[in-house]
């Protein structure tokens, strides 16, 4: 089964495996998933990740979800944050590391935050995103 991103009903309300542009952002409870917010001419684009993808088989985040998250911000967004569980992605145990290690190598600017476990939301102060 592939690791596929689709577009989200909400942009207030973005759930696992989906993505949306606003210049607010929402996200649904994050458990062990990280989102990626880039901020791209007073306009942030954000993705809700979760480890594996949806069906019957619990696909990895692969190779195809790097190159869907990296296609979904373009290349022209001025600031990058990656936030949420971010240790559990780093564990290689879970089996995403080196798929992560790839995807937040090609985000720059990027800021990392680390902040676990929560509901979150995005939105741009000036030239900045800020995520609560």
């Amino acid at each position: 089964m592939a690791y596929k991103l689709l577009p989200a009903g909400n942009a207030l309300a973005i759930a696992e495996r989906e993505f949306a542009t606003a210049a607010v952002l929402g996200f649904t409870a994050f458990t062990s998933c990280i989102g990626v917010v880039v901020l791209d001419n007073n306009t942030l684009t954000g993705v809700h990740l979760s480890m594996t993808g949806g069906g019957a088989v619990a696909t990895p985040f692969n190779k195809m979800g790097v190159a869907q998250v990296i296609g979904l911000v373009g290349d022209t967004y001025t600031r990058a944050v990656v936030f949420g569980c971010v240790n559990f992605w780093k564990n290689p145990q879970n089996g995403v590391l080196d798929n992560y290690l790839d995807m937040i190598a090609r985000l720059n600017p990027l800021t990392i935050r680390d902040i676990g476990n929560g509901t979150y939301t995005a939105t741009i102060l000036g030239a900045e995103i800020v995520i609560t």
